[in-house]
This record gives structure tokens, sequence and C-alpha cells, in this order.
């Protein structure tokens, strides 16, 4: 049970590098004319639009891909260590230990960083990539100014007739039904990971406990 906690903390870590990690790699790439990235004021945040290739590979060669293997390193070590505890007591003060040191980065940067540029860093943000949610809405939005343009009579018709089909549009239901898909697969693989990785290691990885 520690062992599947610990398998969590750190999958939560690595879903958040893979998150950063695909918002670099996603990220339109900018032509070299002297400036590495493009910046947009957005509710009083600082929003990143783009990047050049250099900046982008420096971005996930140097922070996300170290980032992800230190996550990894750190499970492993973490799990050879709890798997070597002895007693239940010394188990749960290194399951804190553990906690302590994931946590370890934070501290250093709530301690050191000024208020004021934690504050500076907040306002930056990096801008998601475009879905088909937004392009599915975009579509809804144009065929309805598009009905809004209509002659009232003829508008009024075509909005009785998809009402008594009760159909909605189509794009907008398979997005839907995709990110529906979508969200149970990340579930499924969360559940696996924290349970199958644990049971995994203990049985074939493990080389402490005998047998």
């Amino acid at each position: 049970c520690i062992l599947s906690i610990w398998t969590a903390t750190c999958w939560v870590d690595l879903l958040d590098s893979f998150h950063f990690f695909y918002l670099w790699y996603a990220m339109p790439a900018l032509q070299e004319q002297g400036r590495m990235t493009e910046v947009e004021l957005v509710d009083e945040n600082i929003v990143l639009k783009g990047a050049t290739r250099g900046a982008k590979a420096c971005a996930i060669g140097m922070i996300m891909v170290p980032k992800i293997l230190i996550a990894c390193l750190l499970w492993w070590l973490g799990a050879r260590w709890l798997v070597a505890t002895t007693s239940f007591q010394d188990l749960l003060l290194n399951a804190v230990a553990l906690a302590f040191i994931t946590e370890l980065d934070e501290l250093i940067y709530m301690s050191l960083m000024p208020g004021d540029i934690q504050n500076m860093v907040q306002m930056f943000k990096i801008a998601s990539p475009p879905r088909k949610e937004k392009q599915a809405k975009a579509k809804v939005a144009t065929q309805d100014s598009a009905a809004a343009s209509m002659p009232d009579d003829k508008a009024q018709g075509k909005m009785v007739a998809c009402e008594s089909r009760g159909e909605a549009d189509p794009d907008f239901v398979a997005f839907r039904d995709r990110r529906l898909k979508l969200l149970m697969s990340q579930m499924a693989l969360t559940a696996l990971v924290v349970v199958g990785f644990p049971m995994l290691y203990m049985y074939h990885l493990q080389q402490v406990l005998p047998g």
C-alpha cells in the first residue's frame, strides 16, 4: 500500500512533466528573426505563444527530459528504500522522508525567491495548442451568425426543424465522445500504473526480499 502511494506521488509529477513537454513540443515554431520567443499579454498574464526551434529544444532537452528522468530515478530508489524497510514504524518515517524529498525543490524556491519574483513567475503562462473543441465551437458560432443573418421566417424554420429532430452539432458530439474516451483511458492508465508498477517491482525487480 505504501509503495502504491509512493508510485502515485511520482506519477503525478510525471504527468505534470509530460503535460509541459507536450506544450513545448506542440508550440508553433518561429522563424529565426532576432527573437527567440513570442509573448502576448492576456488578462494580466504573459502568455508564451511561440518559440524558435532552438529555444524549444533547449527547454525540452535541458528541463523537461531531466525532470522526467529524475522522477523515474527517484521512484526506483524510493521503492528500493521502502521495500528494504523492516518495521512498520520505519516504513512510515521513510515514506515521510521521501515526501519531503519530493517537495524539497518547492521549499527551496519558496524560501529563497522574493515574493515579487514569485508573483512575476506566476504571471508567465504557456499557451495551449488549438483543440478541436474550439474549432467546433467556432463552427457553431459561425452557424449561429449565419442563421442570424437569415430572414426571420427561414431562421425560425431551421431552428424548429433541428429541435424537432433532436440533433446536435455532429462535430461537437464527436469531440465530446472522443474527450470522454480519452479521460476514461487516462483514468485506467493511472490505475494500472499505481497498482501494476508496485506489483511488478515486488515480484520481478526488487532484490531485497527473498523469493
